[in-house]
């Protein structure tokens, strides 16, 4: 009997692991382990509803310049290399005071919640800005992109949080234009 309550607590441990990495697989990055889609929505709801006085949610989306030829001429390993690297850098740099998540291919989106000035949310899109366009090495090689950020914040730039990603990422095709 011993051996069987031992087997049963075994295997009930083992579910739990289990059901706590499919969690963590539903709501990650593969490749860059920051929150995914479906974990940027959800925290950005969670911090709308949040929202007290002068305070605002901010969206920072970050387009990677140049990364579908470092693909094309380096290869997919490189590619995740570099997002990989971009990823790490954005995450310090927003660090603990907002969530940093791949929004799909070499789309990243910041989310800041909290009593930021129009120049603070400036200075933070140009560091990650300035993080895209550091050097990452890989395989021997130096690999250089660029990148452009556009900022939203909600509920100055919209209704929704829909029309804010909408403003957010209005912004960034004019920055990279």
């Amino acid at each position: 009997a011993a051996a069987a309550m031992d087997d049963l607590r075994a295997s009930e441990a083992r579910l739990k692991a289990a059901r706590e990495e499919l969690a963590r697989q539903a709501l990650t990055d593969p490749v860059t382990g920051l929150a995914n889609r479906v974990l940027l929505t959800e925290r950005l709801t969670r911090a709308v509803a949040r929202l007290r006085g002068d305070e605002a949610v901010a969206v920072i989306f970050v387009d990677l310049d140049r990364f579908k030829a470092v693909n094309d001429r380096h290869g997919h390993a490189a590619g995740d290399a570099v997002l990989q690297a971009v990823a790490r850098r954005f995450a310090e740099r927003i660090g603990a005071h907002g969530c940093a998540a791949r929004f799909g291919g070499d789309e990243f989106c910041m989310l800041l919640a909290g009593e930021y000035s129009r120049e603070s949310l400036v200075g933070l899109a140009e560091g990650l800005v300035r993080d895209a366009q550091l050097p990452i090495a890989h395989d021997g090689q130096l690999l250089l992109i660029g990148g452009s950020a556009g900022i939203a914040q909600f509920p100055d730039h919209g209704r929704t949080l829909h029309d804010v990603m909408v403003m957010a990422d209005a912004a960034l095709y004019a920055a990279k234009n």
